[in-house]
Parts: C-alpha cells; sequence; structure tokens
C-alpha cells in the first residue's frame, strides 16, 4: 500500500510539472518579475594610482526586474521571443579613505531578443542579445554619467511547469564600454573599461495569445 501511494505521488507530480507541448505558430506572452543581481567590471577604484594603494573593489548588488516576453513558436522545440524589461544594475562599492562606501545604481530598459530551445522535461536552453536604454543613474563618484547605450549577450535555462508557471535564470555579458566619465578621485574611466554584468533569476506565468 505504502509503494501504492508513493507510485501514485510520483506520477501526479510528473503530471503537473511535465511541460506542455507548444504548438507550431502559436504565440504567447509571458509576464516575468524576479531578482537582478549585478556588477560592473573594473570598477575598482585606488587613493593613488600604483601597486600597494587602497582600493575599492566593485561588489554584486542586489536589484528588481520586471516585464514580459512575446514568443513565437517556430517548431514544436523552438521559440522566438522579444521583451520588454526593466532592471536595476550597477554594482556595491566598500569605503576607502575618506570615501564612505556607495552604490552604483543604472536603471535600464532592456529589449532582450531571444532563441529558447526547448529539450523536454520542462527545460529550456535560451540564448540571444539585448540592446539596453540607461533610463536613470546615480553615482556619488562617477558624477557625469554613463553611456545611454548598452548591448548584452543573455544566455540561460529555463523550466516552465505544466500549469503555465515558469522560472528563468539568464546571465547578461555586456559588450560595450559604458562609462564615459571622469571621477572625483582624477581616474579616467573609460580607460577602466567597464562593462555591465548582470544574472537575473525569475518567476513567470504563459498566457496564450488567441
Amino acid at each position: 500500500m505504502r509503494r501504492k501511494i508513493i507510485c501514485l505521488s510520483v506520477v501526479a507530480m510528473m503530471s503537473i510539472t511535465a511541460m506542455a507541448q507548444h504548438e507550431k505558430g502559436s504565440f504567447y506572452y509571458i509576464p516575468r518579475i524576479g531578482l537582478s543581481l549585478s556588477n560592473l567590471s573594473n570598477q575598482d577604484i585606488y587613493t593613488v594610482f600604483n601597486e600597494g594603494s587602497n582600493k575599492s573593489e566593485g561588489k554584486w548588488k542586489a536589484g528588481v526586474v520586471a516585464g514580459i516576453d512575446l514568443e513565437y513558436m517556430v517548431a514544436n522545440p523552438l521559440g522566438i521571443s522579444v521583451g520588454v524589461f526593466y532592471q536595476m544594475q550597477g554594482c556595491r562599492h566598500t569605503a576607502i579613505d575618506d570615501l564612505p562606501k556607495w552604490n552604483t545604481t543604472l536603471g535600464y530598459l532592456n529589449l532582450p531578443i531571444m532563441a529558447h530551445l526547448y529539450v523536454g522535461n520542462g527545460f529550456s536552453f535560451n540564448a540571444g542579445i539585448q540592446p539596453g536604454l540607461l533610463l536613470n543613474q546615480e553615482d556619488k563618484v562617477y558624477e557625469s554619467g554613463y553611456k545611454k547605450m548598452d548591448f548584452a549577450i543573455p544566455v540561460g535555462v529555463g523550466y516552465e511547469f505544466g500549469n503555465g508557471w515558469s522560472i528563468d535564470a539568464r546571465y547578461n555579458w555586456g559588450l560595450n564600454q559604458i562609462s564615459k566619465v571622469v571621477d572625483k578621485l582624477g581616474k579616467v574611466a573609460d580607460d577602466m573599461d567597464v562593462h555591465n554584468r548582470a544574472i537575473s533569476i525569475t518567476l513567470g506565468y504563459r498566457i496564450p495569445l488567441r
């Protein structure tokens, strides 16, 4: 009896979590919301620009990401999506000498264009390109600002439950130099080769378009 109950429970869970078959030619929109973890490359700041000087390192910073994907099924295992997302990016800095710790906060409108390969059992591999537009910024050291446009390669994996809910994890690899400023310490930021790095984990819900 015990074994029967366990077997029935396993079958029930498999039927709940099995991925629905998405028909070729179908459209879906998928609202998503979740957590963004971001950093900026080459954000180590020195009080004296030589070896052995005091340094404030860029640290990973938490934020929010929210938006929507519109997906079209090109074939049964392959989908193409276009998304619109607001994502908080940037980094944290530790205190250094007379500078207290501070955050670099960059708010982007990101437009991911993704290919989704569904491999069965609810899993998918996802990759594409992503232009981004800087909407707002807050930085106490780099006062002059950051470039308005960003380009990234998003790659990741997803898991879809049979009831329409899904989990998506992406890593955004920034391609272009985003800084255009000279900081208060006299360091030319353009020489620092600053790029966005971001991880997002979102919960989404697939809704078919009739």
